[in-house]
Formats: structure tokens, sequence, C-alpha cells
């Protein structure tokens, strides 16, 4: 298992190696912003369609390190039981060019119950010229059981006007059968 996860890592650290090189080349921005408010609406599938909303602020602490916090909220109450899924949390990262890994201390409140979760998380974010931002991330999310379980982030957003990106994001955690996906904005400064 661990092997797989170290394979993964080094993939993502090649792709983003890879597409380094290919922007240099074609004169790419590789500078992605990462101090920003972001926020957006979700749809989660976790077995029932749950949808609310999702917050995120980053601020770049100098060239290499940022902080991070988060919360999304989403329900289900259209069943015969309301159901609330919550995530806060926050984190410290590393970023150098295109490749970025952050660890995170997440609290997850299901249905009132909470559990903590560690999350560490791997990948790729690249800005190109014409405005576009294509992310990609492995995750690890490690629960107070002592449980694991691994995901995946896919990302792309358009830079519509100086400092303002539409974010369109896809998340899941395999081991759960979650998935979410998160339509919004993002204001860099």
């Amino acid at each position: 298992m661990m092997k797989s996860r170290i394979q993964i890592a080094c993939g993502l650290v090649a792709i983003a190696m890879s597409t380094t090189v290919i922007a240099q080349g074609r004169g790419g921005d590789l500078n992605s912003p990462y101090s920003y408010l972001e926020a957006g609406v979700v749809e989660m599938d976790t077995g029932a369609t749950m949808d609310g909303f999702r917050a995120e602020a980053s601020l770049a602490l100098g060239d290499f390190l940022f902080a991070e916090y988060h919360r999304q909220e989403v329900t289900d109450d259209e069943g015969l039981v309301d159901l609330n899924f919550d995530i806060e949390g926050y984190g410290i990262g590393f970023r150098a060019g295109s490749i970025f890994a952050t660890y995170a201390q997440d609290t997850w409140d299901v249905l009132g119950l909470e559990s903590e979760v560690e999350v560490v998380r791997a990948g790729i974010r690249h800005m190109w010229n014409n405005g576009f931002e294509l992310s990609a991330s492995y995750t690890l999310n490690e629960f107070e059981t002592g449980e694991e379980e691994n995901g995946y982030q896919i990302g792309l957003s358009y830079r519509v006007i100086d400092n303002v990106d539409i974010v369109v994001d896809f998340e899941t955690l395999d081991g759960l059968d979650y998935e979410t996906m998160m339509v919004g904005l993002r204001l860099s400064f």
C-alpha cells in the first residue's frame, strides 16, 4: 500500500516537472496565486446527493510557504431524514514552482458526530498565459480511528478579470464513495 502511494507521489512530481519545462519553453507563467479567497456551491454524492457551499482562504507566507483555512457545509433535506456533512480545517503548505504539498487538520461533522482527520495533499497547480489554471492532487486522509483513505482532485480555473477566476473542482475519496463538484469564484490578492 505504501509503495503505491510513493509511486503516485513520484508520478505527480514527474508530471509537475514536465509541465514546468513545457511552460518555460512556451513562456508560461508558473506563479499560481497562493493568497486568495474562494467560495462556491457544492454538490456531493455519498450515495445521497447533497448540496451546499465551500469557502477557502489561503495566504502566501513568503515565496515557499502558505497557510490555508477551508469550510464546507452540505445537506440533503429532501430525503426522509435531514443529512448534514460539514468539514472545517486549517493547514500549512509548501510550494515550489507548480508543485505543492499541504498538511491540514480537519474536523468532519456527519449528523452531529465529529471526527478528526489529518489530510496530506501533494499535487500541481499550473497557471497558463491565457488565464487557465490546472490543478491536480493526491490526498491521504487519516481518521482518528487509524483508518486511511486516499483520494484525488482535479480542477480548472479561468481568469475572467484581474484577480477574479471562475473555478471548477472535482474531488473524490475512494474508500468512502465520496465525490464533490464545486463551481465558484476566486479572488486573488
